[in-house]
């Protein structure tokens, strides 16, 4: 049992204290799961997110990603590309490897 939710509460209460307790915004869940297994620079993430169904803004992504490094979720490869448009060099990003996990 959650310290969120008592026993009698329903299960939607209990579904919504697991989610608090994990304090992962919307924007850094969606990063996150963009991320997975990929190596990619801010509009990248933002166009994944919305392919598996993100509603969220370019930059509210942006910010889930800034979260997610500030939490050292996710590190920069070390690595730049050039925008889509080509007109700047973006940081290159992706999840921090689980304790004995290669890249």
């Amino acid at each position: 049992m959650s310290h969120l939710a008592r026993n009698s509460d329903p299960s939607t209460s209990h579904q919504a204290a697991a989610k608090a307790q994990t304090n992962e915004t919307p924007s850094m869940y969606w990063a996150r799961v963009a991320l997975e297994g990929q190596r990619l620079i801010d509009e990248e993430i933002y166009a994944r997110a919305v392919y598996f169904g993100c509603p969220l803004s370019p930059d509210r992504i942006r910010h889930g990603r800034l979260q997610l490094e500030q939490i050292g979720a996710v590190i920069p490869t070390g690595r730049t590309r050039k925008t889509a448009k080509g007109n700047c060099s973006s940081r290159e990003w992706t999840l921090r490897p689980a304790q004995g996990q290669l890249f």
